[in-house]
């Protein structure tokens, strides 16, 4: 039985490629004072902007679908960067 991970060619992979356009708000005082690092899990990534992601996973999951369809359908998969 043959893996995916035997042939990489065989692994698709969707991402955005959106570039940021704003900066993530600076901290209150008072989320200084509490420690800034209780405002997120990761670096870059504040809680306080979690729910900023709007539509981005239906995007994603979009995406994904229109990829599975096209190689059901056997048709070439030819995704167009946005602005």
């Amino acid at each position: 039985d043959e893996s995916y991970l035997d042939d990489t060619d065989k692994i698709s992979i969707i991402y955005s490629s959106e570039k940021t356009v704003v900066k993530l708000a600076d901290f209150t005082e008072e989320q200084k004072e509490e420690g800034v690092s209780n405002f997120g899990a990761i670096d870059g990534m504040r809680v306080r902007v979690l729910p900023v992601l709007g539509t981005m996973p239906a995007i994603m999951g979009q995406s994904l679908a229109a990829l599975a369809l096209c190689e059901l359908g056997k048709k070439q998969f030819s995704p167009v960067a946005g602005e």
